[in-house]
């Protein structure tokens, strides 16, 4: 049987077998590094819990008495408890993700891997769509398993399978509504009423938006794709009322408890991070000039396309090698827009160039949010991760060109591609370590497993009645003004996360401590459980 053959007979055993492959490099060490940075928001406004305590005056932050329980730390939360935590934590975004979260870990309980194990459920979810999306639209199997080999051992899509937040499940709507667009204008070039496919593409960008904000311009990109390529007024008439739906939801959040700070939130953030670019600067933090915004986005870039991930590091090392890297890389590109634009299919045609304008528009997107906002922050690859899925496509179709070309050229190209495939390995290993590129965050050193989980394990073992545990305590930053607490509790909330809920562990915060959490026993004498050292162990 020839391979070809064996690759027809064979589609769906194959594309299987990649989807179990990306499910154990995904789960290989999942829960293996704590919890760090942003993660810690979606554990706690999952929890219903705000940050710092404001909705813990039975527990944390009891007016008259220091002493806490684990049992009074769990007690019942509702809606409003929700909307509390998200508004003052996570700026009212990313509600979905966490809404749904909350039920997950009713399901699952609240350890690192089972946070991390629903993003990685909705990566190999979008793995499987890009199968249906590459299959359905461009109508060939072997570009669809392409595609999928690619998402299979992407050390972006395996970094966000790794991360508790809500980029994962934003990258699987992007996906959705994109196909859905897609097979709304089939059914209207050929005159069918794909009523419900508008009203399921209306609720997919409502889901996009309450996932992250900044999934904007991904419609603003449909809306200029439908505009240029299909003029006809039932088409609009269509679009528009479906995204009544996305506008009225996000509408109706930012008008709740949950989501009317957003704006407030945004304002303040970016003077703080402009005051710290100006002050602190750093390779990626600065002021917003056109140097600084191409000097950082070259990381992004690199991380959004799989042919050259890692390469801003191998540049250091290696200038000439990355600079050849990089010249093919463009030449490839310009030789996909020709073989594109010499297609005689004109659906096929239009949607090439489709596929590039959603892979190259979000990290204009980009620039625009720099010189908006005056520093740089905002130009991370999380920011646009939701159209990764559209630049796997868009290499799938290098691959793909360069095979059919009759000349030479594709062979030095396969080469050097070739070369970058080996380097997938040793990102993929310096994922496992916690020392990849910056994907998501970057630690001097690798984070250890979870210090709250182990804290919380140690207090199961050495606790005894009549004991006290005391929990260190930072003074907090007045960035919230008048009514913020002085001493934080954050060590004490993030070690009861771990806890049994109905226990009664006598506990207290100490405020003359700062980095270590004790067991007082009754005679007075004090065990160590955990030294934080400052920031070395709070990720």
């Amino acid at each position: 049987m020839e391979f070809r053959q064996f690759i027809k007979a064979n589609t769906k055993l194959i594309l299987f077998g990649f989807l179990i492959i990306a499910f154990g490099l995904r789960f290989y060490k999942i829960g293996e590094h704590g919890l760090a940075g942003d993660e810690k928001y979606s554990l706690f406004v999952s929890q219903f819990v705000t940050y710092e305590g404001n909705n813990q005056h039975d527990s944390v932050r009891k007016p008259s008495d220091q002493y806490f329980t684990p049992k009074e730390f769990w007690s019942k939360k509702s809606l409003p408890d929700f909307f509390d935590s998200i508004a003052r934590l996570d700026t009212g975004n990313g509600a979905l993700y966490t809404y749904f979260l909350h039920y997950w870990t009713q399901l699952f309980g609240v350890s690192d891997g089972n946070l991390r194990m629903l993003s990685l459920l909705f990566n190999l979810l979008t793995i499987s769509l890009l199968y249906v999306f590459v299959k359905e639209h461009f109508r060939s199997e072997n570009l669809a398993l392409l595609v999928v080999f690619l998402a299979t051992i992407s050390p972006f899509y395996i970094t966000y399978s790794q991360v508790a937040r809500n980029y994962s499940i934003n990258m699987f709507f992007a996906l959705m509504s994109t196909h859905l667009l897609l097979k709304i204008l089939m059914s209207e070039e050929i005159k069918e009423k794909p009523f419900w496919n508008y009203f399921y593409y209306g609720c997919c960008v409502l889901a996009c938006e309450m996932c992250h904000f900044a999934t904007f311009p991904l419609f603003l990109t449909h809306a200029l794709f439908a505009t240029i390529f299909f003029r006809k007024k039932r088409v609009y008439v269509g679009f528009g009322l479906a995204m009544l739906i996305p506008a009225i939801g996000v509408g109706l959040w930012l008008n709740c408890e949950g989501g009317k700070w957003v704006v407030d939130y945004v304002t303040n953030s970016v003077k703080v991070y402009n005051e710290m670019a100006l002050l602190h600067p750093d390779e990626y933090l600065n002021v917003a000039t056109l140097k600084n915004i191409l000097k950082q986005l070259r990381h992004v870039i690199s991380a959004m396309f799989i042919v050259i991930d890692g390469y801003p590091a191998l540049y250091i090392v290696h200038k000439k090698a990355y600079v050849l890297i990089l010249t093919t890389s463009i030449a490839t590109l310009l030789l996909l827009i020709q073989s594109s634009w010499r297609i005689q299919n004109k659906s096929q045609r239009r949607l090439r160039f489709f596929i590039i304008l959603l892979s190259f528009l979000p990290l204009l997107s980009l620039v625009l949010f720099a010189f908006q906002d005056g520093n740089t922050f905002r130009i991370m690859p999380r920011y646009v991760a939701y159209s990764y899925g559209f630049n796997l496509i868009v290499i799938s179709l290098i691959i793909k060109d360069l095979w059919l070309r009759k000349n030479w050229i594709k062979y030095p190209i396969y080469f050097i591609f070739g070369i970058q495939f080996l380097a997938i390995n040793k990102l993929i290993v310096s994922i496992w370590d916690d020392n990849p590129p910056r994907y998501f965050m970057g630690f001097s050193q690798p984070r250890k497993p979870n210090p709250y989980h182990f804290s919380a394990q140690k207090i199961i073992q050495e606790y005894a009645k009549g004991d006290t545990v005391l929990y260190p305590s930072v003074v907090i930053e007045k960035r919230g003004g008048i009514g913020m607490p002085r001493y934080s509790v954050v060590d004490a909330q993030l070690t009861n996360f771990y806890l049994p809920k109905d226990a009664e562990i006598i506990q207290r915060v100490d405020v003359k401590e700062t980095n270590k959490i004790f067991i007082k026993k009754v005679n007075g004498d004090k065990k160590l459980i955990f030294d934080f050292e400052d920031t070395k162990y709070r990720y």
